[in-house]
C-alpha cells in the first residue's frame, strides 16, 4: 500500500489537474442545480476532490479544502442569500471539513510509516527482496543493487526461483521455500543460496524470510533478507586449511621426536647387550625405560586424531604392558591392573610426569617388590574428572622397610619422582602396610 501511494504522489502535476477538473466540475453541477431551482443537494459532489487532495497532499489538501469550502459559501450566497439555503450549505462545509481532516490525519500517518519502511528498507545493510504470495518480486532494496549489481527495474515482476543468478544447487532450496510461502506454512527455517553477481562473484548468503498477512489472512507479501557470509566462508576454509597444515606439521614434529627418542633407547638396548655388568645392565635399563616413557607419549600423540591430550588410561596399560615385558622372569607372575575415568584425558605437560612416575614406580615394583613370591599383583588408579586428581599406586610385594623415610633417601628413582610430583604442583603420601602404597594428588590444594 505505501509503495502505491508513494507511485501515486509521483503523478504529481497530473493529480493537481485532475483536482482542478473535478472541483470545477462539483461547482458547474451546483450552478445548475441552484439556476434551475432543484431542491436536493449536490454538494456532496465536492467530496471527490477533497478526499483525493487531502489523501495525496495532506495538510496542503487540507488548505485547498478551506478555500473550496469558502468559495463554496460564498456562491452559494451569491446564488441563493436565503438563510436557508446558507444553513444548509454551512453543514455540508463542515461535514467536508471534518472529512478533510480526518483523512488528512490518516494521510500523515500513513506517509510517516511509509517513510519509516522505506528508510530501514533503503538504509538497512542486508540486501533485502519483497516478493508477493506467489514468488513474484515486487521491490528490491538499494543494498542489493549495490552488492549484486542488478537494478530493480529488470527484477519486477520475475518469479524468485527463475532468476539466472541463483546457482543451480539452491534452487531446490528457493523451490521448497516457494512451496513453503503457497501452502501457508509459517515456519521457515534460515538456509543458505549462492547468488552471482552482475560480475559473476558467487557469493554466499543466509536466506531469512518473513511474511506478512492482510486482514483475511492471506499472504500478502514476504520479506527476505539476505545476509552475505561470503567472507566468513572463505576465512573459515582458509583456518581450516591452515589448521590441517599445522596438524601435519605437528604430527610430523611427534613423529621425529619419537623416533629420535626410539634411537636412543635402541642405542641403550644394544649397550645394554653388550654389558656384562649387572648394576651397570640395571642402570641402562632404568634409562632405557624412562626414554621409552616418553617415546610413548610422543607416538600416542602421532597416532592420535588430537595433538592436545593423551588418554591417560590408554597410555598407562601400553606403558605397562612393554615394561613388564622386559621383566621376563617376572613376566605371567604379575598382573598389572588400571583404572581410570573412560574420558580421564591430559596435556603433554602433565602426561610426560605421569608417564615417568608411573615407569619409576612400576621399574621399582617390579625388580624389588617380589623376590620371593610366585605372583602378585599391582593396581594402578587415577580418580577425579576434574582437579584435584588422585593417582594411586599399589603393589602387594614385601613393602617398604620400617625405618624408610623417601625424604633422607638420595636414589635416583626417589629423586626424580619427588621432583615430578612438584612439577606437577602435587603431594606424595607413601604407605607400607601389606605391600607399598603411594598417593600422589596433583595440583596440590596448597
Amino acid at each position: 500500500m505505501a509503495e502505491n501511494s508513494q507511485k501515486y504522489m509521483n503523478l504529481g502535476s497530473h493529480w493537481i489537474f485532475i483536482i482542478l477538473i473535478l472541483t470545477i466540475m462539483a461547482f458547474a453541477v451546483n450552478f445548475i442545480a441552484f439556476v434551475f431551482e432543484i431542491t436536493y443537494s449536490v454538494a456532496n459532489l465536492f467530496l471527490i476532490p477533497v478526499i483525493v487532495a487531502t489523501f495525496l497532499y495532506q495538510k496542503k489538501g487540507l488548505l485547498y479544502t478551506f478555500a473550496v469550502m469558502i468559495l463554496y459559501l460564498c456562491f452559494s450566497y451569491f446564488l441563493s442569500p436565503q438563510s436557508v439555503n446558507l444553513l444548509n450549505a454551512g453543514e455540508h462545509v463542515i461535514v467536508m471539513i471534518g472529512i478533510a481532516l480526518i483523512i488528512t490525519l490518516l494521510s500523515i500517518a500513513l506517509h510517516d510509516s511509509e517513510k519509516r519502511y522505506r528508510l530501514l528498507f533503503e538504509t538497512s545493510p542486508a540486501p533485502f527482496i519483497v516478493i508477493d504470495g506467489k514468488g513474484a518480486i515486487t521491490d528490491v532494496n538499494e543494498n542489493f543493487h549495490e552488492l549484486f549489481g542488478y537494478e530493480k527495474d529488470s527484477l519486477a515482476g520475475k518469479n524468485i526461483k527463475e532468476l539466472d543468478f541463483i546457482a543451480e544447487e539452491s534452487r531446490p532450496e528457493i523451490e521448497k521455500y516457494i512451496h513453503q510461502i503457497k501452502s501457508g506454512e509459517t515456519q521457515k527455517k534460515p538456509f543458505l543460496v549462492h547468488i552471482e553477481d552482475e560480475k559473476g562473484f558467487i557469493h554466499t548468503c543466509r536466506f531469512f524470510s518473513n511474511t506478512l498477512y492482510d486482514e483475511w489472512g492471506e499472504t500478502e507479501m514476504n520479506m527476505i533478507a539476505l545476509l552475505d557470509i561470503t567472507d566468513n566462508v572463505i576465512a573459515e576454509k582458509r583456518i581450516k586449511l591452515s589448521l590441517k597444515e599445522k596438524e601435519m606439521l605437528l604430527k610430523e614434529v611427534h613423529h621425529r621426536v619419537k623416533n629420535n627418542l626410539q634411537i636412543i633407547v635402541s642405542i641403550l638396548k644394544l649397550q645394554l647387550n653388550r654389558t656384562c655388568d649387572e648394576q651397570a645392565s640395571e642402570t641402562l635399563r632404568d634409562c632405557q625405560n624412562r626414554v621409552y616413557s616418553m617415546s610413548l607419549v610422543h607416538e600416542k600423540m602421532y597416532r592420535s586424531d588430537s595433538f592436545a591430550t593423551i588418554n591417560i588410561k590408554e597410555y598407562l596399560e601400553s606403558l605397562s604392558k612393554d615394561i613388564v615385558m622386559q621383566y621376563s622372569g617376572i613376566m605371567g607372575r604379575v598382573s598389572v591392573d588400571i583404572t581410570a575415568e573412560k574420558d580421564l584425558n591430559f596435556d603433554l605437560d602433565t602426561i610426560v610426569p605421569c608417564a615417568l612416575i608411573t615407569n619409576e614406580l612400576l621399574t621399582n615394583s617390579l625388580k624389588y617388590a617380589f623376590p620371593n613370591k610366585e605372583s602378585g599383583h599391582i593396581s594402578i588408579n587415577f580418580a577425579g574428572k576434574k582437579p584435584p586428581y588422585i593417582f594411586t599406586y599399589k603393589d602387594d610385594g614385601i613393602g617398604m622397610p620400617v625405618d624408610y623415610d623417601p625424604e633422607k633417601t638420595n636414589t635416583l628413582g626417589v629423586k626424580i619422582v619427588r621432583s615430578l610430583v612438584r612439577q606437577l604442583r602435587g603431594e606424595m603420601e607413601i604407605k607400607s602396610n601389606a605391600g607399598t602404597e603411594i598417593i600422589i594428588t596433583f595440583p596440590s590444594e596448597k
